[in-house]
């Protein structure tokens, strides 16, 4: 059963800082994670770090009105035990969600241990799946053993003014994370991210499950600059190249300086 506060007066759940020192909830490499919200509802995640959790620091699954705000991940998801996970690991992950806010947290160094990412398993710094009304904003993600920021088979998703960097999206070779990855799903906007020396793509947008034109449309990637990784876009599975105005419309963005490509299409992969 999960935990229900009200829209006016929601449960809060909030670190007092000391100084510049907010409350540390740590794992010890032995707790699967520090949070888990299931089946809740008007709920709010503030100034705590999470940090040295095998899964995930937090975990929202299902439920709605969620607010992730102020908080700091740190070296969570090394050794997951969830075999639902495939040992990959999360600083934050939220699947099956509705109405949810995460904005303005520090996540580093997140993602599976050396043994892990040596058997091609990469992680994720803010994990999203089946959710929608999704704003992710004002983020720092960098230090993953995998992608920055995951929109996968959502609907109405805002990703915003995020700041995505130094992240290894290198599973020996394989690059099918990115720095932002969207994958699947419909009305989801890239806005005004930046997006710097990742070791792969800064953006991947995809359709991995082949459902466009049903699905899989809608991305707008506008205002974002994507500069210094080894790839800066990469599009793939929707059939052509370039892919279809209505499923991916991009508008003014400064995509330049990226190692091996700027924009690399695939239009099967």
């Amino acid at each position: 059963m999960g935990d229900f506060g009200d829209p006016r007066s929601p449960i809060t759940i909030s670190g007092m800082a000391d100084g510049d020192q907010l409350p540390v909830l740590d794992g010890e490499s032995t707790r699967s994670m520090g949070i888990a919200l299931v089946e809740s509802e008007n709920v709010v995640i503030e100034n705590l770090v999470f940090q040295n959790y095998t899964d995930e620091g937090l975990l929202i699954l299902e439920g709605s009105d969620f607010v992730v705000r102020g908080n700091h991940f740190l070296d969570n998801g090394r050794q997951s035990y969830d075999p639902d996970l495939g040992g990959e690991g999360f600083g934050v992950a939220v699947d099956g969600a509705q109405e949810v806010l995460i904005e303005g947290n520090e996540v580093h160094g997140n993602g599976p241990n050396q043994e892990r990412w040596e058997q091609y398993i990469l992680g994720m710094g803010i994990d999203t799946y089946g959710n929608s009304d999704v704003v992710i904003r004002d983020n720092h993600v960098s230090g993953t053993i995998g992608g920055g920021i995951l929109v996968e088979d959502s609907e109405n998703v805002l990703v915003e003014n995020n700041d995505i960097h130094d992240n290894e999206l290198d599973a020996n070779g394989d690059y099918w994370d990115g720095g932002i990855w969207v994958d699947g799903g419909q009305n989801i906007t890239l806005r005004g991210n930046t997006i710097t020396d990742n070791h792969g793509p800064g953006l991947n947008l995809s359709d991995e499950d082949v459902q466009y034109p049903e699905a899989s449309k809608g991305y707008v990637v506008e205002d974002n600059l994507v500069t210094g990784n080894l790839f800066g876009v990469f599009v793939w599975n929707f059939g052509g190249c370039p892919a279809p105005e209505d499923a991916i419309r991009f508008g003014e963005n400064q995509i330049e300086g990226n190692d091996d490509l700027d924009m690399w299409c695939e239009p099967q992969w």
